[in-house]
């Protein structure tokens, strides 16, 4: 392992920042690649040598590999570094009608963002394109959509193990699990007046061309609670990718309803709300819809003198309605984690395999470790889970068949993905599993957004095909790295503990060196050595465990 360098601190660089060090790196690869270095004598070759060496694979979690390389974000447009759908069209898991990334044109976009005059240039070459200039562009034959990997723990055990239990299940060990079907909102839609779902559901009928449906619901009385009844009503998935959609702020809503049933709202603030508030209101109270703001206006502040009394009650029932927004659609509640833990205590794991916390998924508990997330998904709840839905016993429990099989199409995509060896066989059943996992998951679980990483989770074949078994570039050896790097006695002074940390890899590997290739060293040191390890404690199971057998 070569270290290079540590980017000074005190905190990481901002966006393109990360070129003053990059850049170093690249100038000495860029000689290595050509004509390469001459080293005068080495063990084997006491003539010379000359050593050419390729920088090719970025390893890094999503954030970072996208600074490093100079992608946008992941919840920018061109949100993916292997390809140019768009973030619009994140639900389309069709891999085949993918675009595909250039390289030739993304050196041209990275060539004039960097050659821009000003920064305002800069920033609309990069909101048009999503691409900023990355030193490693420098290196002839840096590819940047095929050398910036997906890595396969931040993937598979902190991505899709991790989202699958606690936003597409939930977990919540203080009540009793539900089929998650009940939809989860943080704050509830409101239903539109039954005469604007009537409107906009004939719209949908009559208009059979896609471009003009489109443009008809990007219109700007077409708000987004309005299609999301329309598809709620209908069994259909609730995206949220039309940006043109107007919102229908219910927090709003809420204060203007408050306030109007508190005989505060005047005629002239009631003109100043949005009309689709007050259509809500007069749609609530029974009252004609139809008519410009200050017609309706006029209808509300006549209800208002005409009424004998405060109408407290609906204020009552709309916030009824808005509480009834936190209805509990967790899947993994008591019952289901009480006989996970009941389990666990029976299970009995091999030596080298972590354990989970007996606690997991309760809020004292906190965050999980990828080696955590691996064996809750790939033992303990595939044990529970099959034990209690896998004999569909009435057509109710149908639906849990389902959502075990989904659950488990996840497990064997990540499995096979994280298999110490590769084949086009097996690149075959992953695309298979992971492309089933995302398409039934959107049809189990209408209310969950697809995200960025189940996205790259169905790249994650593509790099397979490549690079080969992930065990060689994936993060975890590096995350060990960095721990190891915060374990050393510093100052706390940045500028001067990056050079502390350089120091301290240089002389742990000179240490090494001098033992592994030294007899009389290794017999010498073989006892501190063990007693060393013993007192330190290490847990060498699990993924550790894994990369010292690689």
């Amino acid at each position: 392992l070569y270290v290079a360098g540590v980017i000074p601190g005190p905190g990481k660089p901002s966006l393109d920042e990360v070129n003053r060090s990059l850049k170093l790196v690249v100038q000495e690869m860029k000689s290595f690649w050509y004509p390469g270095i001459f080293y005068s004598r080495t063990s084997m070759y006491p003539q010379g040598r000359i050593y050419r060496a390729a920088l090719v694979p970025v390893i890094c979690d999503m954030l970072a590999a996208r600074q490093v390389s100079g992608f946008s974000s992941a919840t920018s447009t061109f949100f993916c570094t292997a390809c140019l759908l768009a973030i619009q069209e994140i639900e389309n898991i069709d891999i085949d009608r993918w675009p595909r990334r250039d390289v030739f044109e993304h050196r041209h976009h990275a060539q004039c963002w960097r050659d821009a005059d000003t920064s305002a240039e800069r920033q609309s070459v990069f909101e048009k394109n999503g691409i900023r200039w990355s030193e490693l562009l420098d290196l002839p034959y840096w590819n940047p959509s095929l050398y910036t990997v997906v890595d396969a723990p931040h993937t598979g055990y902190l991505g899709l193990f991790q989202h699958h239990c606690r936003t597409v299940w939930g977990i919540n060990v203080e009540i009793e699990g539900g089929d998650g079907t009940a939809l989860r909102l943080k704050n509830p839609i409101h239903r539109p007046a039954n005469s604007v779902m009537r409107h906009w559901l004939e719209v949908i009928r009559r208009t059979e061309d896609p471009d003009q449906l489109k443009s008809a619901l990007s219109q700007r009385n077409c708000y987004k609670n309005v299609l999301w009844h329309i598809c709620n009503d209908n069994g259909l998935r609730h995206l949220k990718a039309l940006k043109e959609v107007h919102e229908f702020d219910d927090e709003t809503y809420r204060r203007y309803h408050q306030k109007f049933f508190e005989g505060r709202s005047k005629f002239r603030a009631l003109v100043a709300y949005k009309k689709i508030y007050l259509i809500a209101l007069c749609d609530e109270l029974g009252l004609p819809e139809y008519g410009k703001k200050e017609e309706l206006a006029a209808l509300l502040i006549h209800w208002v003198g005409t009424s004998s009394t405060v109408h407290r009650n609906n204020l009552a029932a709309v916030e009824k309605n808005f509480a009834s927004g936190k209805n509990q659609r967790h899947v993994l509640g008591r019952s289901i984690m009480e006989a996970v833990y009941e389990d666990m205590k029976k299970t009995r794991l091999p030596l080298w395999v972590s354990r989970a916390p007996k606690d997991w998924g309760t809020p004292s508990r906190g965050k999980l470790t990828a080696d955590q997330w691996k064996v809750i998904c790939t033992v303990h709840l595939v044990i529970t889970l099959i034990r209690i839905w896998g004999t569909p016993s009435s057509p109710e429990s149908l639906r849990f068949s389902r959502m075990l099989t989904n659950f488990l199409d996840m497990v064997k995509a990540v499995s096979i993905l994280n298999l110490r060896v590769t084949s086009h066989m097996h690149i075959q059943r992953y695309n298979f599993f992971a492309k089933r996992y995302v398409g039934v998951m959107k049809t189990l679980y209408k209310d969950v957004a697809v995200k960025p990483i189940h996205h790259m989770a169905l790249h994650a074949g593509e790099f397979l095909r490549v690079f080969g078994p992930v065990h060689a570039y994936r993060t975890l050896a590096f995350e060990r790295l960095n721990h190891t790097m915060q374990q050393q006695n510093t100052n706390s002074k940045f500028g001067e503990l990056e050079m502390t940390f350089l120091r301290s890899l240089c002389r742990i590997s000179n240490v090494a060196a001098l033992v592994s290739h030294d007899a009389t060293v290794t017999n010498f040191v073989s006892r501190m050595l063990k007693r060393h390890r013993t007192n330190v404690g290490e847990d060498s199971r699990g993924t550790l465990r894994g990369s010292l057998q690689s």
